[in-house]
């Protein structure tokens, strides 16, 4: 009888320190902290496919990631960095070249929700020509810094309308490419 009473308090206490810790992050505005309960396994590491989904810190990147296991995506979130957070400094988005178009137009329609002020998209090729590594990955979060250095032009929001409308590979890298500058400055030249 004791032993039951034990066991029945135990469950009682955790269930109570689960709905503490939601309640708690809730009244704090950080929604993301409900989902660190979430297991890995559901978030699309258990099974290792070669796609994936890397999104730079913010406060609701979290959120972003359990979205992605609808496409079957594995996603990381990258750690807080030490300096303080702004919106402005990660406004790009990098897509590999083998990373499917559908997939990869569905992530980017959802993170403008998410990363509300992403503006510049690039191919994997443009950003890191000379490696084969980021293929088949999709970069939300990409440094302005880099984007700017690639003299990228902004996305407007019919830009990011049209890719609703895409039907292949071939047309969505060719909208993706059509918003690449022509004035690379030399240093940028040397790099590529």
């Amino acid at each position: 009888m004791k032993k039951a009473r034990y066991m029945l308090n135990i469950f009682i206490l955790r269930r109570m320190s689960l709905i503490i810790f939601i309640c708690a992050s809730f009244t704090l505005g950080d929604l993301v902290s409900c989902s660190s309960y979430y297991p890995r396994r559901k978030l699309g590491f258990k099974h290792r496919n070669r796609l994936s989904v890397t999104l730079s810190w913010q406060p609701r990147a979290r959120t972003l990631a359990i979205l992605s296991t609808d496409l079957q995506l594995a996603t990381r979130v990258q750690s807080r960095p030490y300096y303080p957070y702004s919106d402005n400094a990660y406004t790009a988005i990098w897509i590999g070249v083998d990373f499917p178009h559908d997939k990869a137009s569905q992530m980017i329609l959802w993170s403008k929700n998410y990363y509300q002020q992403i503006r510049y998209l690039a191919l994997s090729d443009f950003v890191t020509p000379r490696t084969n590594r980021f293929r088949q990955n999709l970069f939300i979060g990409g440094s302005t810094r880099k984007a700017l250095q690639l003299s990228l032009k902004p996305w407007s929001k019919s830009d990011f309308r049209k890719l609703k409308k895409i039907q292949n590979k071939k047309d969505f890298h060719s909208l993706v490419r059509s918003k690449y500058g022509n004035n690379l400055d030399e240093k940028t030249k040397k790099l590529l």
